[in-house]
């Protein structure tokens, strides 16, 4: 349910929990959607970034913690910059626009859509059946009516 992009899967999903568990339906309400639901988020909450970089950088400094303060911002800062130079080098080495990342979500949603059909609306409309909800693309705008693309800012499979 808060991976729900479309309107009808989140109220389909929610209308289960309600049914099933209200006391939890009414404290989700209570917190209010736009802080857990992907459909109702106002806007992309942390840039793209989904990983806890808290914890990323506390499994990191399990050693180093007991060192002194300074030490310690030392410790950082090397390993700030080890990841910045290793992330360049990368990244010079690429041979497409986007990372190794998107690259494969991408061959992997090319690879579902194949057997899709597209039919055109306008230029840069047109509307995927996907044997499931379909979903309509606005490639000027960079929307599809999934919202996956909006979210991720990776195209999704209708794209």
């Amino acid at each position: 349910m808060c991976k729900a992009y479309k309107k009808s899967d989140f109220d389909h999903h929610y209308g289960i929990l309600a049914r099933r568990i209200p006391d939890s339906a009414r404290t989700l309400t209570t917190v209010g959607f736009n802080r857990w639901s992907r459909h109702h988020a106002d806007h992309v909450r942390y840039a793209y970034l989904t990983s806890n970089s808290a914890e990323s950088m506390n499994a990191l400094s399990v050693h180093a913690r007991k060192l002194p303060i300074t030490m310690l911002l030392e410790f950082f800062r090397a390993s700030v910059q080890q990841w910045f130079w290793e992330h360049r080098n990368t990244a010079d080495g690429l041979t497409t626009p986007v990372t190794p990342y998107a690259e494969r979500k991408l061959g992997k949603r090319n690879r579902k859509s194949i057997s899709w059909t597209v039919k055109p609306i306008s230029q840069v409309k047109f509307e995927v059946l996907d044997m499931k909800k379909g979903g309509k693309v606005n490639l000027q705008d960079k929307t599809c009516t999934c919202k996956q693309w909006q979210f991720f800012g990776i195209p999704c499979g209708h794209v």
